[in-house]
């Protein structure tokens, strides 16, 4: 029946600080979020996203990740290794309503190397600014990649 809980999971704001995994059970179930709290303060809720999960192989699809600061912003990148000889080309998508990485087929036809970035907040304005650790994780991943590629 859809009117009864079969599981319920209660986590804490440290508990947050990474991605939840809800594994999938037999057939098809909705996930439904509440929110408690008590005390003064101010709460503030930024967007819940549903995705799919390659565990440790990638987030979205294989070879995808996702870049995070303490404020829980983030950054998606994809990276393919192409013929792992340089030129390695970086390309951040534009404006897109759906999450995912724009520019795949355009840039698999160059054969070299590439990473795609994805900022999910674009819908807000956010134009991939953010904090110095956000942008600081950008630099990183690039240059991970050249030391990759040698």
């Amino acid at each position: 029946s859809v009117d009864d809980f079969f599981e319920e999971v209660i986590v804490s704001e440290k508990d947050l600080e990474q991605a939840l995994f809800m594994d999938s059970r037999d057939g098809d179930y909705f996930l439904s979020i509440s929110v408690e709290a008590r005390g003064r303060g101010t709460i503030k809720l930024g967007n819940l996203h549903q995705r799919w999960s390659r565990k440790q192989f990638g987030k979205f699809v294989l070879g995808g990740n996702i870049l995070h600061d303490s404020k829980r912003d983030e950054i998606n990148y994809f990276f393919h290794p192409g013929d792992f000889k340089p030129p390695l080309t970086v390309y951040f998508a534009g404006y897109r309503p759906a999450e995912g990485f724009e520019g795949y087929f355009m840039m698999k036809t160059l054969g070299c190397p590439f990473i795609l970035f994805s900022d999910p907040r674009l819908e807000g304005g956010a134009f991939y600014l953010g904090t110095d650790e956000l942008e600081g994780k950008v630099k990183d991943t690039i240059t991970h990649y050249l030391d990759y590629l040698g």
